[in-house]
């Protein structure tokens, strides 16, 4: 969070300040190729095998058992944002579906009919499993600078390739952008979190975040945090405007869902 100056006018302080958030967009399509050869359970269309967060494990899955790498491409959901635009990331989770196995997993941003490449990553399925999800800044396909229009047009690629014996799983790809909304005046520099009718903060947290529902609303409702690896780390139910003690947490990325509001939310913590 950077202060760029302050205005004192009736004797009360306003800092202007610019900031940075992030929007993760999640597969909702089928992009320009399907190449990868299986998924489970073996109806629908590949996109909404990897479109949990947190991840399944291997409950929903694309997969393959070729030591030549194959390649989906996804459509993400649309969004309308404006401010300018810092860096796109690809966030993926895969596994080895037999112990000891090498396998491999390549991200991608396909934009136009160009892709950008990220690093391939290795996994080899011994336990724990599911533990790792990876992420990578991707530049943006063909070179210069982001726009908005790119993100909606914008398809994320993940190529699997592995033993002739095995399977190169993955359980989840998604997208996350972060960007630089157009400057605000707040009374404070605590920007709260909002995501449709949940208001949470502070974010970045420390020990504790503040839950309030955005309206006048007595209802309880569920949050779970997860971790990076899919594993839920805290669950309780709460009520509006309650303070959330999550002191057991090490520091970090996590995901806090809500259950109870329309629509279900997430949002990311760190």
């Amino acid at each position: 969070m950077k202060v760029i100056f302050i205005i004192l006018v009736s004797f009360t302080i306003f800092i202007t300040i610019a900031y940075s958030d992030v929007v993760i967009l999640k597969p909702d399509g089928t992009g320009d190729y399907t190449f990868i050869t299986y998924q489970f359970p073996d109806t629908g269309e590949h996109w909404d095998k990897v479109d949990d967060i947190p991840h399944d494990g291997d409950t929903t899955k694309v997969h393959t058992d070729t030591p030549d790498q194959q390649k989906d491409a996804y459509a993400l959901e649309d969004i309308s944002l404006t401010g300018e635009i810092n860096s796109v990331s690809v966030y993926f989770t895969f596994e080895s579906g037999t112990p000891g196995d090498n396998v491999w997993a390549q991200p991608y941003l396909r934009l136009n009919s160009v892709e950008t490449a990220g690093i391939e990553e290795v996994e080899d399925g011994y336990a724990p499993y599911w533990d790792s999800t990876y992420s990578e800044v991707i530049g943006r396909p063909g070179g210069g600078a982001w726009i908005w229009s790119d993100i909606n047009n914008l398809q994320v690629c993940i190529g699997l390739r592995g033993p002739s014996y095995g399977h190169a799983i993955c359980t989840n790809v998604y997208v996350e952008v972060d960007y630089s909304p157009t400057n605000i005046e707040e009374p404070n520099d605590e920007l709260p979190v909002i995501n449709q009718k949940l208001i949470v903060a502070p974010n970045p947290f420390y020990h504790q975040i503040h839950v309030e529902f955005g309206i006048q609303n007595n209802k309880n409702v569920n949050i779970e945090v997860y971790d990076l690896s899919g594993r839920q780390v805290y669950r309780a139910k709460v009520t509006n405007n309650q303070s959330v003690t999550l002191e057991h947490l090490k520091p970090g990325i996590y995901f806090l869902k809500v259950e109870g509001l329309s629509p279900i939310s997430i949002i990311k913590l760190r």
